[in-house]
């Protein structure tokens, strides 16, 4: 694929920098942004994030809730409000681990991003032939895909539970607010989840919450694809094995407890479903089977799109015909 052409009809040289510079549109407009990238004397860098410390900070305290909910269930027998937890515990296991990742990874990260920066293609012929243009504008289109997907579920996810009050809670009875009208049901205390008068201010709470879970899977799902695939662009440079080793050593524990904590909430997602009151709550189970599915498929994908690559280190090291180069 031909670079595009910059000015002066010159081509216009691809850099990971225009990857790292790809927000969501909820962290350019709202200015949540958990890694910012920046460039010091030359070099990527990743301050440290207030923001992210302080989702890490609720997030944790969600799955704290969740977990207190859970056993307040299983203590009173409420087998389905038990489900219900669970399944949204295990997406707060999924962002909470995601978070601290990023947060504790933040320096191998920077020294990761700058590892591929040094080898990266610099001149028109080299990234024509690597075809480095053809792979950013995939992932480009990829994060505008994502975006907008996680963008609609998220609209969704949120506002649901607000459409179910108006419609089916009785306001003039003033009787306790169920868990079906909040977005997150995670344990809070002294009741307050249950007063109408407070809901309005734990609604934005928990919206709050969900944006934070929200940032940190698009967080680390950007810094994830694209470190993979740049090491998939530079593939036949034989010291990326080591850079893809660094690599799964920076994200194996986050893949495995995120799995875990998406297949479970997978698992009580559709348990949801088959018990399912009314048509509203369908949507509302179904919609996080899909984007947790989804979540499962992509790392997969990935993973695997690495580890072929690496293995292809090994095929073109023997394939090479070292004679072609010789000097007599």
């Amino acid at each position: 694929m031909a670079l595009q052409a910059g000015r002066g009809g010159e081509p216009k040289l691809r850099s990971i920098d225009d990857l790292c510079a790809i927000l969501h549109p909820i962290q350019r407009y709202l200015s949540i942004n958990f890694l910012d990238f920046t460039r010091i004397n030359g070099r990527f860098a990743i301050p440290s994030s207030m923001l992210l410390n302080v989702g890490i900070v609720l997030s944790v305290l969600d799955c704290m809730g969740n977990i207190t909910k859970v056993c307040m269930a299983i203590n009173d027998r409420d087998l389905t409000k038990a489900q219900e937890t669970f399944a949204v515990l295990g997406m707060a296991f999924v962002m909470t681990m995601r978070g601290m990742m990023l947060a504790r990874s933040r320096v191998r990260l920077s020294e990761l991003y700058n590892s591929i920066d040094r080898i990266f293609p610099n001149s028109s012929e080299l990234q024509t032939h690597m075809e480095v243009a053809k792979t950013h504008d995939y992932i480009k289109r990829r994060f505008f895909l994502l975006h907008q997907g996680l963008s609609f579920a998220l609209v969704l996810f949120c506002t649901m539970p607000a459409v179910k009050l108006v419609f089916f809670y009785d306001f003039e009875a003033q009787e306790p607010v169920a868990d079906e009208f909040h977005v997150n049901p995670s344990w809070v205390p002294f009741q307050v989840k249950e007063t109408i008068s407070s809901y309005g201010y734990i609604y934005v709470y928990e919206v709050i919450l969900a944006l934070v879970a929200v940032n940190m899977i698009i967080t680390w799902d950007e810094v994830f694809v694209v470190l993979i695939s740049q090491l998939s662009v530079l593939f036949f440079l034989h010291f990326v094995s080591s850079l893809a080793d660094e690599l799964n050593d920076l994200f194996n524990l986050s893949i495995l407890v995120s799995d875990m904590g998406t297949a479970m909430s997978i698992c009580f997602n559709l348990f949801l479903v088959t018990g399912a009151k009314d048509y509203l709550q369908i949507p509302s189970y179904l919609t996080p089977c899909f984007v947790e599915t989804w979540l499962i498929y992509d790392v997969s994908k990935w993973g695997t799109m690495l580890e072929t690559v690496t293995a292809r280190i090994n095929e073109v090291l023997y394939e090479q015909k070292w004679y072609d180069s010789s000097v007599h």
